[in-house]
């Protein structure tokens, strides 16, 4: 019956830390893509528009990681 109680306590923990770990991979998810937007803003802004085509944009410069990337 311990040992039950011990492993549950344990399976616990351990979903808890993963849980933990998911809800830090999305802030910094989020953060970047916040900066990215900030990026593609700056970037496609009227005054940029005006000498350059906004249909040519690089997404490739300002790609977003993946949440299985930041583990």
């Amino acid at each position: 019956m311990i040992k039950q109680q011990k492993n549950l306590a344990d399976a616990t923990i351990n979903q808890a830390v993963q849980m933990k770990r998911i809800a830090l991979a999305l802030e910094d998810r989020n953060a970047i893509e916040r900066e990215r937007n900030i990026i593609l803003e700056r970037k496609y802004s009227k005054k940029y528009q005006q000498t350059h085509n906004s249909s040519n944009i690089d997404y490739e410069d300002v790609s977003v990681i993946g949440i299985n990337d930041i583990e």
